[in-house]
């Protein structure tokens, strides 16, 4: 029982099925899935829905402010409480490209922040280099990269129901510094108090800011402290991304989905802006 809430956490073991149900089946008969290994998969993101956000992302139309599954578009509601395995610090690399009149962003590549520090200041790395000669992108229209803190999550209902997965949550822009207190919560979780940063289970929300653009932000505070029951599941994944974290691909289709880049205040005299 925890004394946050009272109530008896229960985890079920196996992905959610009895010994009894499971053996109803004729294990020599071949189902879907048999044949698939880690590299069939990709780890989608936990995106945050903006006003925005283009259309063939949201095609659910997911309310702004929720938080989408990369991959299958689900609604995934606007708080989760998540146990943080792990995380990297990365570089995402954009261009800009003529259209018509206008000037747009386009995603280029994600690079590891280790490989290169001052990447904002040396510039293109050899494997961005290589990705812009692929594209055709000229340097003069390569953008700075852009900061990512990004997490490998779980979520605590996933674990309780046995059919956890992994997420990624990537905090970067106006939620960059969201994912740095988290880096120091965790630096002090594990200097201090001795517990790695899975101890805890953590709740993400999302926080409307009007400034000069609408937008929302990615907001995260600790909660309880993990369960025995839980332990089990959290760390299985996490023996299993750190042994085979490259056969898994990273979703990375949303790229700029939850990132504010034109929407505007709405006036009287701007009308036409979208607001939420």
């Amino acid at each position: 029982m925890t004394k946050e809430t009272g109530k008896e956490v229960a985890v079920k073991n196996d992905y959610a099925v009895s010994s009894d149900f499971a053996e109803q089946f004729d294990s020599s008969l071949s189902s879907a899935g048999d044949s698939m290994d880690s590299s069939d998969f990709r780890i989608p993101k936990l995106t945050l829905i903006q006003a925005m956000t283009k259309s063939t992302f949201n095609t659910e139309g997911v309310a702004v402010g929720n938080f989408v599954n990369s991959i299958d578009k689900n609604d995934m509601g606007d708080s989760l409480d998540m146990f943080i395995m792990t995380d990297i610090k990365l570089w995402q690399w954009d261009y800009n490209v003529k259209k018509g009149n206008d000037t747009k962003k386009e995603y280029l590549t994600i690079t590891n922040f280790a490989d290169c520090p001052n990447a904002r200041e040396a510039g293109p790395t050899a494997e961005v280099l290589e990705k812009m000669e692929r594209k055709e992108v000229k340097a003069e229209q390569m953008l700075k990269p852009d900061l990512i803190y990004r997490f490998y999550v779980l979520l605590a209902d996933e674990v309780k129901e046995g059919l956890a997965f992994p997420y990624i949550v990537d905090f970067k822009r106006s939620s960059a510094p969201e994912g740095n207190k988290l880096k120091n919560i965790f630096f002090k979780m594990k200097k201090l108090a001795k517990v790695p940063s899975y101890a805890k289970v953590f709740n993400m929300t999302s926080e409307f800011v009007q400034d000069e653009f609408d937008y929302y932000i990615k907001k995260v505070n600790g909660g309880r402290n993990i369960e025995k029951e839980e332990l089990v599941a959290v760390e299985t994944w996490i023996k299993e991304l750190s042994q085979n974290a490259a056969s898994y691909e990273v979703d990375e289709s949303d790229n700029d989905a939850d990132t504010i880049v034109e929407a505007e205040v709405v006036t009287e005299e701007n009308t036409n802006q979208p607001k939420f």
